[in-house]
C-alpha cells in the first residue's frame, strides 16, 4: 500500500484498495481482474454489435434509396422508348397515307 502523501493526486487508488481486500479479507486480486477484464470484453463486444447493427442499417436505407432510384431510371427510359415509338408510329401513319408519287414529289 502506497501512503497517501507520495500519491501523484489526493483521489484513492483502486488498486490500494484491492490490495487491502486482499490483506485483510483474503480478497483474491486474480478473481476481480478477470471479472473486470470480462466486463470489458462484454461491453466490448456490446458496442461492436451497436455498431454493426448501425453500419447495416445504414446500408440497406442507402441501398433502398439506390433501387429507388434505378426503378425510377428505368421507368423514365420505358416511357421515352414509348414516347419515340408513338412519334414514330404516327409519321408512319402519316407516310402511308400518301401514295409513293406525292411523298417523293411526282404528280401524274
Amino acid at each position: 500500500v502506497v501512503p497517501r502523501g507520495e500519491r501523484s493526486s489526493n483521489a484513492p487508488d483502486l488498486l490500494d484498495n484491492l490490495q487491502a481486500w486482499e490483506v485483510h479479507f483474503g480478497f483474491s486480486l486474480e478473481g476481480v481482474i478477470m471479472l473486470s477484464t470480462l466486463t470489458i470484453v462484454v461491453i466490448s463486444i456490446t458496442v461492436i454489435i451497436f455498431g454493426v447493427k448501425r453500419i447495416k442499417s445504414f446500408v440497406e436505407v442507402k441501398k433502398s434509396r439506390l433501387f429507388k432510384d434505378e426503378v425510377a431510371r428505368y421507368k423514365k427510359l420505358k416511357e421515352q422508348e414509348r414516347q419515340k415509338k408513338r412519334i414514330s408510329d404516327e409519321f408512319s401513319d402519316e407516310v402511308k397515307a400518301y401514295p409513293p408519287n406525292v411523298i417523293l414529289g411526282f404528280t401524274n
